[in-house]
């Protein structure tokens, strides 16, 4: 496993988050976090793999030796992707938050 893939795991962290709100409303808040998760979790891991994948395959960044320039894009990459990980944490908070709310179960 490439440490792009274990980012592209990652990016599903926020199912875990979903579930761990849901949780608090008990088991019909649970069955709206794992949805809502599953949604956020697969939609995030799905453009981190594809657009990931794209941004090494154009930028040649698997290559051995890298310039100046193309190693502060791949860490500039690599700090984008955490940002995106937090991102998918944050919005599966908020959309099971704001389901749960409509729904009356929070």
């Amino acid at each position: 496993m490439t440490f792009f893939n274990l980012l592209t795991l990652l990016s599903g962290i926020g199912f875990l988050t979903a579930i761990r709100i849901g949780s608090e409303a008990g088991f019909l808040g649970i069955f709206v976090g794992a949805l809502v998760g599953l949604g956020v979790g697969v939609t995030f891991s799905a453009v981190m793999g594809v657009g990931g994948n794209w941004l090494l395959w154009r930028l040649h960044l698997e290559e051995a030796k890298l310039s100046p320039l193309m190693l502060i894009l791949s860490w500039i990459f690599m700090f984008t992707a955490f940002l995106w990980i937090t991102l998918s944490g944050v919005l599966g908070v908020w959309l099971t938050t704001l389901v749960l709310g409509i729904l009356r179960l929070k």
